[in-house]
Formats: C-alpha cells, structure tokens, sequence
C-alpha cells in the first residue's frame, strides 16, 4: 500500500481555504478487488472534502487570510494478510471558530472477497458481542479523568456507538468521537481474548481464536 496527496489552495472567490489529504492506494494490478478499494477510498476523500467546502462557503474571510484548512491522515492498523483496517484523523478548522475539530473514519476490506466487512460478520449470529464490548470499553472509560458519567449513553450497546472500529494485533479497536464518551476522542482497545466467547471461527477474526 502507497499513498497519493491530493492538495489545495483557494484564495478568491469563496471559500478561502488550505487543503492537504493523504490517500491511500493500492499498486501493481488491475484486479477488481484492488480497483474497487482504490474508488472507495477516492471516494470517502471526496465525500469529506465536499462537506469541508461547503461549511468553509458559509464564512467570510478577510483579504490575506489562510481561511479554513482541512487535514486529513490515514494509519493502517491491521497485521499482515487480506484484511485491510483502516483509520483516517480528518481535522477541520472553519474560519472563525474556537477551534479545529478532529473526526474518524474507519474502513476494514477484505481483499480476498473484496467488500468491506461489517461488523455483524465478525461475531456469532444472535450473540451478545456488543453488549461485551460495551461492558468493557464501560470499565476502561470508568478509570480515565475524562467525565465519563457525563457522557455515559455514548457507550451503550448499540450499533451507532460502535460504528467506528478497527481490526488490530492487540485486539478490537473502538474510536469513539469528540462528545461522545468525553469531551475529547476517546479510544479503546478490546484483546481478543475478552471476546473468544463470541467471534465467528468462520469469520475474519477467527485468527485470533485462542488455539
């Protein structure tokens, strides 16, 4: 896997803004399953830089300012193998707000099948496998300095809290947004064996099954 830079200067007419965004891609055939992955990650880039331009549109920026700027990095996170897990930062600064927002986006693909994976195809059908990870990204948040009890419905067991994940050596990953279990994005990291009682030995994660 390579990365491409898409960058961008506006300064007249509106929006004024700075733009730089790491892409990830990949290299060397032209097989279907490289191919779609390649448009999904052009296409997410887009997406989140059509929604910078148009709240950056909305502001008026004096002559001789930089305006607003958007970042966007990616991290892989996944081991070695057909399984692609991926973590973007995207940070946002429009012109004239208190400060710059980061927000997450994951992407988990599977190169063999070439599709992405959801999260209901690492588990057992009819398992609790949130209701276990939620009780554990609980206890975790509980210890750190961040007022969870304020914020303590951000981590309930449902699909929307979790949507954010990423397949890692350590274990599940869940990112968790700006005011959505603190003020500041929180992470937790679920070893796998919290979770051997529910993964599907079908499924991508059976790797980390405990022989």
């Amino acid at each position: 896997m390579s990365s491409t830079s898409r960058v961008e200067t506006s300064l007249t007419p509106a929006p004024v803004y700075t733009l730089k965004a790491q892409i990830p891609v990949l290299q060397g055939s032209s097989d279907a399953r490289v191919t779609n992955f390649n448009d999904e990650m052009s296409l997410l880039t887009q997406e989140e830089i059509a929604k910078f331009k148009d709240n950056a549109s909305e502001v008026r920026v004096p002559t001789g300012s930089t305006g607003s700027s958007y970042e966007q990095q990616y991290t892989l996170l996944s081991p070695p193998g057909n399984l692609i897990s991926l973590q973007f930062q995207i940070k946002i600064y429009i012109y004239q707000t208190s400060r710059p927002r980061v927000h997450t986006r994951t992407v988990n693909y599977d190169l063999e099948t070439g599709k992405d994976v959801t999260i209901d195809q690492l588990f057992l059908a009819g398992s609790d496998y949130l209701t276990r990870i939620s009780n554990y990204c609980v206890t975790q948040l509980k210890g750190r300095p961040i007022d969870f009890a304020s914020y303590f419905n951000g981590a309930q067991p449902n699909l929307q809290n979790y949507g954010n994940w990423n397949i890692t050596p350590e274990g599940f990953q869940i990112t968790f947004a700006e005011g959505q279990v603190a003020a500041t994005q929180q992470q937790v990291v679920v070893p796998y064996a919290e979770l051997q009682a529910v993964i599907d030995p079908h499924g991508p994660l059976a790797g980390f099954l405990s022989k």
